[in-house]
């Protein structure tokens, strides 16, 4: 009696399967890029300037794993004020400036919640406002 030996079928890796119609995120990429942080900036307003002058660069395709032959990850977004198409590009900074930045913009947050507690948030001169001993409690 000879006993058949059956190969099994070597295993393939399967690309996680994300079910279709469950709720995700629609500005994501796969890949995150080391050393940055990523941002999704709408061309409207000067504001692809802006991030470039902050230090903002384009993602390429490439560098998250894409094999588009755009110049850069976009996405539809919405549309601009006259109707046309409004893009929203990814964007990279150094992590390290990245975080810099985060203090600046806490620091200023910090100042407002201060004058919150104080009671003095858009105080005028004769303004009379009624502040309880230890300041405003915000929970």
């Amino acid at each position: 009696m000879t006993k058949e030996i059956q190969e099994t079928p070597a295993k393939v890796e399967q690309k996680k399967r994300v079910p279709f119609g469950v709720p995700r995120a629609k500005l994501t990429v796969a890949n995150q890029i080391q050393g940055f942080h990523l941002h999704v900036v709408n061309d409207e307003g000067g504001r692809i300037s802006q991030a470039m002058e902050g230090g903002y660069e384009f993602v390429l395709p490439a560098e998250v794993g894409s094999d588009s032959k755009e110049s850069h990850v976009k996405w539809l977004v919405g549309k601009q004020e006259d109707g046309s198409a409004l893009f929203g590009y990814l964007m990279k900074i150094r992590e390290d400036w990245y975080e810099e930045d985060q203090k600046a913009v806490n620091a200023t947050q910090d100042q407002f919640d201060i004058a919150i507690k104080k009671g003095t948030l858009e105080q005028s001169p004769g303004d009379h406002r009624y502040v309880p001993d230890g300041g405003i409690s915000i929970k």
